[in-house]
């Protein structure tokens, strides 16, 4: 392992000076952490973001938050391990996203239903709904991990 990927820090503070004061402190100590455990950070991937209530008007835009020396880009959303964040947890964006992801399928699905059971298409569709989520997760899986899986499948389809 080279990189330190998917670190996530949480922090609270009563306002933004504080928060930016003891955030820049623990971006500190896991930078230190990082370079004694030989992990590197990449300071033009790494983002800052700061979510809120809506009702809670805030300056974060004026937030430096350094590691490195180096400014990190404040955002506002972001995809942590699949799922997409936005500064009033709105969703709309990962929303948006599970949408496209399941369009395809769900457009197959409907072209079938006048020759598959509703039994089987219910089935079918939670199915490959697990299979898209194990498949996104653990992508970099050996091919012959999801091979199987797939014969699998296509075994309890045929039963």
């Amino acid at each position: 392992i080279m990189y330190a990927d998917d670190t996530c820090i949480i922090l609270t503070a009563r306002n933004m000076t504080e928060l930016e004061a003891s955030a820049n402190i623990e971006l500190d100590k896991i930078a230190c952490w990082f370079l004694e455990n030989k992990l590197t950070v990449n300071a033009r991937k790494t983002k800052n973001f700061i979510f809120h209530s809506p009702q809670n008007k805030i300056c974060a835009d004026k937030v430096e938050l350094l590691i490195n020396n180096c400014l990190l880009e404040q955002t506002n959303s972001f995809k942590y391990l699949g799922v997409i964040f936005d500064k009033n947890m709105h969703w709309q964006e990962q929303i948006s996203a599970v949408y496209t992801k399941i369009a395809p399928g769900c457009y197959a699905l409907l072209q079938t239903h006048n020759y598959i059971n509703i039994d089987i298409l219910l089935i079918l569709y939670f199915v490959l709904i697990v299979i898209c989520y194990i498949v996104s997760k653990v992508g970099d899986v050996h091919k012959k991990h999801i091979l199987t899986l797939l014969e699998h499948y296509r075994n309890v389809q045929l039963e």
